[in-house]
């Protein structure tokens, strides 16, 4: 089967990881907005500490879809591979963020 046969089951999944993860930046950009001026300088760290991986994660999610799509629409396997590589690196992304975040609960 191999990954061009996966193509569109790797598309799907990695926007919906997508989606999911803007979810989150929607969910930490209102818990942030809550706090005051002073506040939010005592707590940026934090969220960015948890952002950046899941910004990364974003990036890799819609580049694993797009590539999904491309290797799909040209039968090639290459670019079929690369989208499961980063899929992959989209879920580690993730992953990485939602450890931060349970290590910064304490």
């Amino acid at each position: 089967m191999g990954a061009l046969g996966i193509a569109s089951d790797v598309a799907g999944a990695a926007g919906a990881l997508a989606g999911l993860i803007l979810v989150f930046f929607g969910a930490a950009l209102s818990s942030f907005d809550t706090y005051d001026e002073t506040q939010k300088g005592a707590v940026r760290a934090a969220y960015r500490r948890r952002a950046w991986p899941a910004f990364a994660a974003f990036l890799s999610s819609m580049a694993s879809c797009g590539l999904a799509l491309h290797a799909q629409a040209f039968a090639n396997a290459d670019s079929a591979s690369l989208a499961v590589m980063l899929l992959a690196a989209a879920g580690f992304g993730v992953f990485v963020s939602a450890t931060l975040a349970l290590l910064d609960l304490g």
